[in-house]
């Protein structure tokens, strides 16, 4: 069993009135830590008022241009969608391409959609392989540009820096498969 899940009482906004534990677990360690650093504590992340729903949308910077992405977010604006779109600092050094805040168009797009609400997130400061102080500077260089820290970090795919790609992905038996099929390679 991937995760197990129990009848909570009623005023749960939950599929069905259960919720999964793991969600349980983490919502209380992040109303934890919000407490200790603001002081206050938090109801519960799980609980939502009746009749409201709420979903999030987060894009793959992945190949964007603003090109190819404008439009997709042009729509998004006819609809009222605010979304989140992550973006790279500096540009692909691998066999990934697409536009970075280096880019004066594409961070103009960028500052755009911002001032429009829509979240911008970093997608790991950029695609491929970054040393500690470049992926410091590129977080601090987003911060010039941007006006403030990320407070989202989508990992990018096999960057060296992603915690959670090719083994780390897995525990146990399927673990010791990957490595037995694909070794210390980051390809999965």
């Amino acid at each position: 069993m991937l995760h197990r899940t129990r009848r909570f009482p009623r005023g749960y906004s939950t599929v069905g009135g259960h919720v999964s534990l793991w969600v349980r677990g983490f919502s209380a360690y992040v109303s934890r830590i919000v407490e200790s650093d603001t002081g206050r504590a938090v109801r519960s992340l799980t609980r939502w008022p009746k009749g409201k729903f709420a979903f999030t949308v987060v894009d793959d910077t992945d190949n964007s241009t603003v090109h190819n992405v404008k439009p997709v977010y042009d729509l998004l604006r006819e609809c009222g969608l605010r979304t989140t779109k992550t973006v790279w600092v500096y540009p692909p050094r691998d066999n990934f391409s697409g536009q970075c805040l280096q880019d004066g168009d594409y961070r103009e797009f960028i500052y755009e959609l911002r001032e429009d609400g829509f979240e911008i997130a970093l997608h790991n400061v950029g695609s491929g392989a970054f040393t500690r102080d470049e992926i410091l500077r590129g977080v601090e260089e987003f911060r010039e540009l941007m006006g403030f820290y990320p407070t989202m970090q989508i990992n990018h795919a096999s960057n060296p820096d992603n915690l959670y790609w090719g083994v780390e992905r897995f525990t146990g038996l399927v673990s010791s498969l990957m490595k037995l099929m694909f070794g210390d390679r980051r390809v999965y």
